[in-house]
């Protein structure tokens, strides 16, 4: 049932994008953006991890993917700037919400390295997130692919690549290398949960542009 969970918050996640989109447009891209972003950093594998059999889940590589789908769907149904200052807001947010994690967690439990530590991971999280958007896009620029769902997926990729290679890589130097006992499974369970957000997200978006032409024809 680990598994499941993920497929349920796919699903949530998703359609929330499809009516939100559907409905609001770029204001309902920022919430999603935005929210995804901010959540997982909050709820990541380390903190609340879903255990299977072979892998370790966590509910931020759904989300995380929901916060790239949406930079990607803002930078082709708008334009670049737009897409960045989407990224500039959110990496605002991520650090704000760490500052709170963190006066709240030493007003609760005292000062101490575990707080420290989260607090960093919120900055490696900002960090990554910034080069993860900065890459994608550039590498999109350069490949120039016509096909935009498969264009897209390519962004999605690209940038949930980057971000998971520079988090778990600053973190694991920081730390010393030690992540935990489940780091490998934990790393894979997270790959495996951005490659179904990732049918997922492309699979909504062509979904939301049909709809979308349907009404334009009415």
């Amino acid at each position: 049932m680990s598994f499941g969970f993920l497929i349920i918050m796919a699903i949530i996640s998703f359609a929330s994008f499809y009516f939100m989109y559907r409905y609001f447009k770029k204001d309902g891209a920022y919430i999603l953006a935005i929210g995804g972003a901010v959540a997982a950093n909050i709820f990541n594998i380390g903190a609340y991890a879903i255990n299977g059999e072979y892998f370790v889940f966590g509910i931020d590589s759904v989300v995380y993917t929901l916060f790239i789908f949406c930079i990607a769907v803002i930078y082709y149904d708008y334009d670049k700037k737009t897409a960045l200052n989407l990224t500039w807001t959110t990496i605002a947010s991520i650090i704000f919400a760490g500052l709170i994690s963190f006066v709240a967690n030493w007003a609760t439990n005292g000062f101490g390295s575990s707080i420290t530590w989260s607090l960093i991971s919120f900055i490696v999280s900002s960090f990554a997130t910034c080069l993860a958007v900065l890459g994608m896009i550039y590498a999109i620029e350069k490949a120039k692919i016509k096909n935009i769902l498969l264009s897209m997926g390519l962004m999605i990729i690209i940038g949930s690549l980057i971000n998971s290679f520079i988090y778990f890589g600053v973190m694991a130097i920081l730390q010393g290398g030690d992540l935990g006992e489940n780091f490998v499974k934990s790393l894979i369970g997270s790959y495996l949960g951005k490659f179904v957000s990732i049918v997922f997200s492309l699979f909504t978006y062509y979904l939301v542009q049909k709809s979308l032409i349907k009404s334009y024809k009415k």
